[in-house]
């Protein structure tokens, strides 16, 4: 999948991120072990909400997520959300 942004990863703060004109969508997360993080937040700004920004960014991590080997906990209620509305990511939900 093509996306519009480009994806950036920031370890340190646990955030990925798409740099929108004027802010960022973000997602954010906490590691829970070393092969699974719990998904707690997704932002976008008001300017750019409805625009599938966050479905993209959300596609885009779960993306990155998969190919590093990682499981996910989908704390936040969008991404559980959409997980729901695409079960193939259902694959890399980590085990209760």
């Amino acid at each position: 999948m093509q996306h519009r942004y480009r994806l950036t990863h920031d370890p340190v703060r646990c955030r990925y991120a798409f740099d929108l004109s004027d802010g960022k969508a973000v997602i954010d997360y906490e590691p829970r072990d070393e092969r699974t993080v719990m998904l707690v937040h997704t932002g976008v700004p008001p300017r750019h909400e409805g625009q599938g920004i966050a479905s993209e960014l959300t596609e885009a991590v779960l993306t990155d997520l998969e190919a590093r080997g990682m499981k996910i906990v989908p704390c936040c209620r969008f991404i559980a959300s959409y997980i729901r509305r695409h079960p193939r990511w259902e694959r890399i939900l980590a085990e209760k």
